[in-house]
């Protein structure tokens, strides 16, 4: 048997085996997480939700004056599934992320004018992990530390927190963690965006430390369609102990629900019905069905 072909990336925009993709020892993104990032979900060869990512990418790119390739809607997404395509990954659930960074600079904060960006798109298949976690819920705590409020709304590489949270969560025997703010209010996870059931309310957390979710939005919308009561608002921590279902949204995963919050049960410990509701709702829009 020949043994398997070797994963391909992208690097601006030309097809690289994974294992030879190279990018300048200066290149800023290395550097000093100077990029930005959208990690997007497809489903059996189908990009999900792939305008609302680039929108985001395009005015973070914009807001922090980096240079975004000019590339139509179109063509982003015939590279994204060809390259899904090419990897073997078009018959089932699979990731695929772009990374922006400014590009290779002489060293220094400040940019320098004119720099040519780097573009690296990379594929692959969904984490069984992922599918556990959609079936039985997840654990996670609370975390005593917040994301960084200053660019909240853009989705850069600087995933220091995030990896502390991890770890945080890991050595406590969760699956997540949930940042929170100075002055107690619920964040985020350190990959996916909160939501609360209180007093039929789904809440969801805004302002700092929260990154606008594309499927945050998309579930906000279902609910209201739905005629569910649903409000974007600050969430203080002390509030989910009395919360009946927490779950948590991203582009990956679509909905998870979290059944066990620092050691306690949610709600009744089982995923809830809305939680239930919005996970196959999402799943099913993905899927085109």
């Amino acid at each position: 048997m020949s043994a398997p072909a070797p994963p391909l990336v992208l690097v601006d925009g030309r097809r690289v085996a994974a294992g030879r993709a190279r990018v300048s020892a200066f290149d800023r993104g290395f550097q000093y997480g100077d990029a930005l990032l959208e990690t997007l979900r497809v489903d059996r060869g189908r990009v999900v939700a792939l305008e609302r990512h680039l929108q985001r990418l395009s005015a973070s790119a914009a807001t922090l004056g980096m240079a975004l390739p000019e590339r139509a809607a179109a063509q982003w997404e015939h590279d994204l599934t060809d390259l899904v395509r090419r990897n073997g990954l078009d018959d089932g659930e699979a990731w695929v992320r772009i990374t922006l960074t400014r590009g290779a600079a002489a060293r220094g904060l400040l940019p320098p004018a004119g720099c040519r960006p780097t573009v690296i798109v990379a594929a692959g298949g969904l984490d069984p992990a992922v599918l556990r976690l959609r079936r039985r819920g997840a654990t996670a705590i609370t975390l005593g530390f917040g994301r960084g409020a200053a660019l909240a709304a853009h989705k850069h590489a600087f995933y220091l927190p995030a990896i502390e949270g991890r770890r945080q969560a890991a050595a406590a025997g969760a699956d997540d963690g949930l940042f929170t703010g100075a002055h107690g209010g619920v964040e985020c996870a350190t990959s996916a965006n909160v939501f609360a059931v209180l007093d039929e309310v789904l809440v969801t957390p805004r302002g700092g430390g929260v990154l606008p979710g594309v499927t945050r939005a998309r579930a906000l919308a279902l609910a209201r369609q739905w005629g569910w009561r649903a409000a974007e608002r600050r969430l203080r921590r002390g509030e989910l102990a009395a919360a009946t279902e927490v779950l948590l949204t991203n582009a990956l995963f679509e909905a998870v629900p979290v059944v066990r919050l620092d050691g306690r049960p949610v709600g009744d410990g089982r995923p809830g019905p809305r939680t239930r509701a919005l996970q196959r709702a999402l799943l099913d829009a993905a899927a085109g069905r």
